[in-house]
């Protein structure tokens, strides 16, 4: 259970995260909405403590997380694997080298960087790779890949640190709609088949409605919405957005709707010649 008692946020005179109480119990799939400004991020990184709060606590499984530190808090974050809109990879690295990454909490910085991993853990990345259709990429330098290529070696690298909870900030932003939905299945399919909890921030209405199965909706730091994905009609929608209402609804915006069609199992849309012979290189290289 991950608990939030009366948690606030300021930013100098600013209110980001105004007197939040929630409960996510362990295996949910969580969709954050609102529009800009509304809290949503300052959200997400209170969970891991890349903000810090300023009032009221957070707990997980009754420890408190906001009073952490050290290697405590080092391990929490280990623990509570962050998916960003940017993916935060080293381009010029090898696609596996970033997955690898994720195991830093067990190695640390230097051997991390010199590529002291085991046999174990690069067959480890290799697998957590395959689940999300990049196997056959692994020796490939990331900067080559497309964004939503990116995005799924990110969410390889957030899986190989096995978190008992995963977020994901804004993670399909800058994504066209295929891969934004190749994404969100790959996310619904780690809650799913793992039993993580995983709080996704999203800004299109599609999204949160397919494949969530709780929406909690921010309005000026405060939660202003807090129920299953049927309860959130359109009036309620646009009572949260506002000004922006238009953009949350409008089909030219990042949206996993293709054809009218929502989530399914995921569909890597990697071309599939030379895919095999990618993957047993890869594999051979272990």
């Amino acid at each position: 259970m991950l608990d939030f008692e009366n948690v606030t946020k300021r930013f100098g005179t600013t209110t980001a995260v105004d007197g939040v109480t929630l409960s996510i119990p362990q295996g949910q799939m969580v969709g954050v909405i609102g529009r800009s400004g509304a809290g949503k991020s300052t959200l997400l990184r209170m969970i891991n403590r890349l903000n810090d709060s300023s009032s009221g606590k957070i707990l997980f499984g009754g420890r408190e997380i906001t009073a952490l530190k050290g290697s405590d808090l080092r391990r929490w974050r280990n623990e509570c694997a962050m998916v960003f809109q940017q993916f935060n990879l080293v381009g010029r690295l090898q696609v596996v080298t970033n997955v690898m990454s994720g195991r830093l909490f067990q190695h640390g910085f230097a051997s991390s960087m010199l590529g002291l991993f085991s046999a174990r853990e690069r067959a480890f990345a290799i697998r957590a790779l395959d689940r999300l259709g990049m196997a056959h990429a692994a020796l490939q330098q990331t900067d080559t890949l497309s964004g939503g290529q990116q995005q799924r070696v990110a969410i390889a690298r957030a899986l190989v640190q096995e978190p008992k909870i995963m977020l994901a900030d804004e993670p399909i932003a800058s994504l066209d709609p295929l891969n934004a939905k190749v994404v969100m299945d790959a996310l619904r399919s780690i809650n799913q088949e793992d039993g993580l909890t995983v709080i996704c921030n999203l800004h299109t209405l599609d999204t949160a409605r397919a494949y969530c199965d709780r929406i909690i909706g921010m309005q000026d730091g405060r939660v202003v919405f807090d129920g299953p994905a049927r309860a959130l009609t359109d009036s309620v929608a646009r009572e949260i957005y506002g000004a922006e209402a238009e953009s949350a609804f409008s089909e030219a915006v990042t949206s996993t709707a293709l054809n009218g069609h929502g989530p399914g199992q995921p569909k890597m849309p990697e071309p599939q010649e030379q895919a095999e012979e990618q993957l047993a290189a890869a594999r051979a290289a272990l």
